[in-house]
């Protein structure tokens, strides 16, 4: 999850700059799957909202929402890497 963080936000950015909508879609749905499964509800529930909405073409709720999505990603990345730092190997 850590690992791809970097390529999975720089795609996710991208897709929505070139407002490939049906692409963006499949990737937060991904982003959803795996939040849910490492315990990011908050970020899942986000995602989750930004895949249904979109495939329902709200776009607009996509443009509102979208930067709050990757502010939530990078949180969730920021702690991930400070638990990983204080496991022991």
């Amino acid at each position: 999850y850590v690992e791809i963080s970097d390529g999975k936000k720089a795609a996710i950015n991208k897709l929505f700059s070139e407002k490939k909508w049906k692409e963006y879609i499949i990737e937060v749905h991904a982003l959803k799957s795996s939040s849910m499964t490492i315990g990011a509800v908050k970020l899942a529930e986000m995602a989750r909202k930004l895949e249904v909405l979109g495939r329902a073409g709200d776009t607009s709720f996509i443009m509102t929402n979208h930067f709050r999505m990757i502010a939530m990603y990078d949180s969730v990345i920021y702690n991930a890497n400070k638990i990983l730092e204080n496991r022991e190997v």
